[in-house]
């Protein structure tokens, strides 16, 4: 019963924390929650690994730019001329975007399928850049080939993980998701009077 008491407070005393502050200031928190702990892992047998990280990369008012790095390792997954490579790839996904554009209950923190925040927006609310350099490795580790590319778009739907083993996920993507709602809901607000 006493949880169920303490519940209310905490929240109202969150609520209070995020009173009185600017959009930037709020931004920041949630920055360095993101730089912290938004990291995805992967492996899968055999023996591939794929590591996702988020970084807000910029705070300009209520624009935001935010990098998603992907390093993915599949080791002996080629064959080439009778040698067996291995694949290395890093993609960094650079995703900018207005919260003005967006709805505060279009932010949700969400628990099945990993800790996740989901950002929705509309077809085209998210602007991104997508860079690749895919190496080709042989067994002792020299680089055999290597290839890079670059793509723009544009997305509808952002989702940041939080798997780090250093916080509590659950809570983590909970308090981004408030921070972010009340930071959508200042600069919907400010959009509406200029």
């Amino acid at each position: 019963m006493t949880v169920l008491r303490i519940f209310p407070i905490a929240l109202l005393a969150a609520a209070t924390m995020l009173h009185g502050q600017s959009v930037e200031q709020i931004l920041t928190a949630t920055k360095t929650n993101i730089d912290t702990y938004a990291v995805m892992r992967h492996v899968s047998p055999p023996s591939r690994l794929t590591e996702t990280r988020w970084q807000v990369s910029g705070i300009h008012g209520c624009s935001v730019e935010l990098k998603q790095s992907i390093h993915r390792e599949e080791p002996d997954s080629l064959l080439s001329n009778g040698a067996v490579l291995g694949l290395s790839e890093d993609r960094i996904l650079t995703w900018t975007f207005d919260l003005s554009v967006l709805r505060p209950q279009s932010v949700l923190a969400e628990i099945a399928g990993g800790p996740h925040v989901s950002i929705l927006g509309q077809a085209d609310a998210f602007h991104l850049k997508t860079d690749v350099v895919s190496r080709t490795v042989r067994r002792d580790g020299s680089v055999a080939s290597t290839n890079s590319w670059s793509t723009p778009g544009t997305s509808g739907n952002l989702w940041i993980y939080f798997d780090s083993p250093d916080g509590d996920n659950k809570q983590l993507v909970k308090r981004v998701q408030a921070d972010l709602q009340s930071a959508v809901s200042q600069c919907v607000t400010l959009a509406k009077r200029h």
